[in-house]
């Protein structure tokens, strides 16, 4: 009957320690054996020589020892180490290329395609701006400190600093062709240069609203949609950027959805909101439209675009007048 399965053979361990006594017993003949022939003395000087040198360099020869096994048992950790970390650095070098494709397809298509296009050989009116806090669903703590009364802000006040004192949901309303959406593009340009300079900002990415009908999804849901067919992104990507929050809303036209939707979206924009709170967005409408929507939104604040006074009107004609350009 042979040896138990997994067990080594008698005859295995018998011939293995016969191996060893030879080995051991030519290396003591070797040590000892002072004269051996000519034609042996090279071999024997081959063998002796490193046994004295262990003798007198036992200690050295030891930590030589325990360091080759140890470097030999670290090895292969230190290599998967660093395949991991290439791997990680390769994965960082995709995500910054995805990032920096996106902000230049948001840039191109809405800064260089809308904002510059508008914008040019046109004489800007600086209007006024105006807090309007009071059209908004005022019951969450974070307003009741808030008078509720429309309050003029400084005259000239940066757009984008307007949205970092909010630091959170801003509104901004207006009549038609006050420049709503003009005023929204331009806090998109300085956000979209704030993200292109700092990775651990979210990209701003403007959104139509009058899609958002079409399918009345979770606004979360929508966005990967509109990443997906408005930016031509692919799907991993835009859930991905969407979860972790790598995705700052800038939504247009709140008052282009049917007017029997907008309630609807107003609660679907609060909803994310409130999942999201700690993730900024702005959101665009006309003044008349959005009083007559029977929810309310519940953001930070909101600013209201003021019509332009007798001064800036004139000089605008002025302008007109000077550059010839045609009016309708």
């Amino acid at each position: 009957m042979g040896p138990a399965k997994g067990q080594p053979h008698p005859l295995r361990s018998l011939s293995a320690g016969a191996v060893a006594l030879v080995i051991i017993a030519a290396i003591w003949l070797a040590e000892i054996w002072n004269t051996p022939p000519s034609w042996l003395r090279p071999v024997h000087l081959a063998v002796v020589q490193p046994l004295r040198w262990g003798k007198e360099h036992w200690l050295s020869a030891a930590a030589i020892g325990v360091m080759t096994a140890v470097v030999s048992a670290a090895a292969p950790f230190i290599v998967r180490s660093a395949e991991k970390r290439s791997a990680s650095l390769g994965r960082d070098d995709v995500r910054a290329r995805h990032r920096s494709t996106m902000i230049r397809r948001v840039r191109y298509k809405w800064i260089s395609g809308v904002l510059n296009s508008s914008l040019e050989g046109a004489a800007l009116l600086v209007l006024g701006l105006t807090r309007r806090s009071d059209v908004l669903d005022l019951s969450r703590a974070f307003h009741r400190l808030s008078s509720g009364q429309p309050m003029p802000l400084d005259k000239g006040a940066n757009i984008s600093d307007i949205f970092d004192q909010i630091s959170g949901g801003m509104l901004i309303i207006g009549e038609p062709g006050a420049g709503k959406t003009t005023l929204l593009l331009q806090l998109a340009d300085q956000l979209l240069d704030r993200a292109d300079n700092d990775s651990g900002l979210p990209i701003p990415v403007v959104f139509n609203l009058a899609s958002w009908s079409q399918r009345r999804k979770s606004i979360d849901g929508w966005m990967i949609d509109e990443l997906i067919e408005s930016y031509n992104f692919p799907a991993t990507i835009a859930e991905t950027w969407i979860t972790e929050d790598a995705i700052l809303p800038l939504l247009d036209g709140l008052d282009e959805v049917a007017a029997v939707h907008r309630s609807a979206l107003v609660e679907a924009i609060n909803s994310f909101h409130h999942d999201r709170g700690l993730l900024p967005l702005a959101v665009c409408c006309r003044t008349r439209e959005l009083k007559n929507i029977a929810a309310r939104l519940t953001l930070e604040d909101a600013i209201e675009l003021q019509p332009p006074s007798d001064r800036q009107i004139d000089i605008y004609l002025s302008h007109v007048e000077r550059t010839g350009t045609p009016l309708a």
